[in-house]
């Protein structure tokens, strides 16, 4: 049915849409009662919002909505878009771990196998950079579980040289955690990616930028006695593993 406003809108209205006897009209966001009467103000913003509670009800039930509570946006209020990329590479400082504790498992034909434990409040990334600092490691295999209070993880985009942050605020579950280290400029460099679980059995993941642990994460690192390099790679922005050259002639 066409708007009641006249000639300024050339809207329809809907019969019903907020509350039985009113109608509001999707253009210029009007209320009318039964016969026409254009509703006080007050009820016609009580109608807009009603409208909009509907819209967004249906939108959510044909998942045409964003992500649902308590799973992260892809970008926060508040927030420029510049703010929400962060460049690959960023200093980490010491201690941020101080409840992390190393046990070594085993030591077999120069392969060392640690248990890697953090406690609520510990930063992962921060960590595991200063526990390979420590022990000297220059070729490792990261897998982990646990769950995490909260975490920035990324998305590696190409054309910007830079990872898009995605959010995760609340209690999640690590359901994996995947990583190597390698040496850059001669220093340890961890590359890991999460995959955290919501209450609602929804998962998301990206590359590890940073994460807090609560109550636990249970990593194990794998050292190989081999070396990895990387070096940098003007095409992605990124540091690479590069293969030494005798390893490629015994493939």
């Amino acid at each position: 049915m066409e708007c009641q406003e006249g000639a300024g809108c050339n809207g329809i209205y809907l019969a019903g849409a907020a509350l039985p006897g009113i109608s509001i009209c999707f253009d210029c966001v009007r209320g009318y009662e039964e016969g026409g009467t254009v509703m006080k103000s007050g009820y016609q913003w009580l109608g807009a919002c009603l409208m909009f509670a509907a819209m967004a009800g249906i939108a959510n039930a044909q998942g045409l909505a964003g992500p649902s509570v308590g799973q992260p946006a892809t970008q926060p209020a508040g927030q420029s878009a510049a703010a929400q990329y962060l460049p690959p590479f960023r200093p980490l400082a010491h201690g941020m771990a101080p409840g992390m504790k190393v046990q070594l498992l085993g030591e077999d034909a120069g392969q060392k196998t640690y248990a890697v434990i953090f406690s609520t409040g510990d930063e992962v990334l921060a960590g595991l950079t200063e526990f390979a600092e420590t022990y000297h490691l220059a070729a490792s295999r990261i897998t982990g579980i646990g769950a995490i209070s909260s975490a920035t993880l990324g998305w590696l985009d190409l054309q910007k040289k830079m990872y898009r942050k995605i959010t995760v605020d609340g209690q999640v579950e690590v359901l994996s955690m995947l990583g190597d280290i390698a040496l850059y400029n001669g220093k340890p460099v961890i590359h890991a990616h999460m995959v955290v679980g919501y209450p609602d059995g929804a998962a998301h993941g990206g590359h590890l930028i940073e994460a807090h642990v609560r109550p636990t994460l249970e990593v194990i690192v794998t050292e190989y006695p081999k070396a990895m390099h990387k070096q940098a790679d003007p095409d992605s922005g990124m540091a690479l593993i590069h293969p030494e050259t005798e390893d490629k002639k015994t493939k």
